[in-house]
């Protein structure tokens, strides 16, 4: 499952002023694992969905060194069967 949801709190944006984020979640409906969050200063894109769906799809990373992370965390990745968009 994927979704987006503008977030109730207010961060400091790359240019100093008050932003309400965007999150895009992809989460694994039969386990509930996520799987990617991206998070935007701005509404998302079609660009920014397909990012995210990227990401859960990618090996995971245990670090911004791209140090592969060890245990199960690598596994939580692969093309899926299906996706379940809302919209």
């Amino acid at each position: 499952v994927m979704d987006n949801r503008q977030v109730d709190v207010r961060v400091i944006g790359r240019d100093g002023s008050l932003v309400r984020p965007w999150v895009v979640l992809a989460v694994d409906n039969r386990t509930l694992v996520p799987l990617s969050c991206v998070v935007l200063e701005s509404a998302p894109t079609g660009d920014t969905v397909i990012a995210a769906m990227m990401s859960a799809m990618l090996p995971k990373v245990a670090n911004e060194r791209n140090v592969p992370a060890h245990g199960v965390l690598p596994l939580l990745c692969g093309v899926p069967r299906k996706w379940i968009m809302d919209n």
